[in-house]
């Protein structure tokens, strides 16, 4: 589960307040958490455009805020688990090693002939191993690189097209690397820090106002 938590501990702020105020505390504060957290999620949702191209409405999507009740004072922003399983890998990057005799796909870069990215600089269903190969591509070593490969493209007569040749769709990896890229926990815990005593604040004072 990738999440940011926010509990509050209001026990020394009762202390110094009247009767009739530290009734409002516990509502002050799980209201103040949860407007914190909806803001923490904007910021997040901006910090994921600034470090990663384009992500797709359903990236965005996944994006959630439990919010804080009187009674446990808890609440917190987290990633669905369908898209926290590969935004993980952006997060807190690594290596990754598939299973058994299997290799990571490694896609060449977007080129004439190779895989088209789409808007959102994805590889399409269209565009990917399996549809590659039942349109014809191959798994070969050419070159001493193995991969997926596309064959040169035939005229009518089943000649090969001048300038057309073998092209590398792609390449067979023991290991896929992943970089750090997406500061998920650097934007949040700075967002809760810096909005949650104005929030606490804001929601305290309405709190008192209403109080009877």
């Amino acid at each position: 589960m990738i999440q940011i938590k926010v509990k509050a501990d209001t026990k020394r702020v009762k202390k110094w307040l009247k009767k009739i105020h530290k009734k409002q505390i516990p509502f002050a504060t799980a209201q103040a958490i949860t407007k914190t957290l909806v803001i923490a999620k904007k910021d997040l949702l901006r910090q994921l455009d600034k470090d990663i191209h384009q992500p797709t409405p359903f990236t965005r999507r996944g994006f959630r805020v439990d919010g804080a009740n009187k009674q446990t004072l808890t609440g917190r922003v987290f990633i669905l688990p369908i898209q926290a399983r590969y935004l993980a890998w952006s997060i807190f990057g690594g290596v990754k090693t598939p299973r058994g005799s299997s290799f990571a796909l490694r896609p060449m870069k977007p080129g004439p002939g190779r895989i088209k990215l789409n808007r959102f600089g994805n590889i399409p269903p269209s565009q990917r191993p399996r549809a590659q190969l039942a349109r014809g591509a191959f798994s070969a070593t050419i070159n001493g690189v193995a991969g997926i490969w596309s064959a040169p493209k035939k005229t009518k007569t089943g000649k090969t097209r001048k300038g057309s040749r073998f092209q590398l769709l792609f390449a067979y990896e023991k290991t896929a690397v992943y970089r750090k890229r997406y500061r998920f926990f650097e934007r949040g815990q700075n967002s809760i820090r810096v909005n949650w005593p104005r929030e606490f604040e804001k929601s305290f004072r309405s709190a008192i106002r209403t109080a009877r």
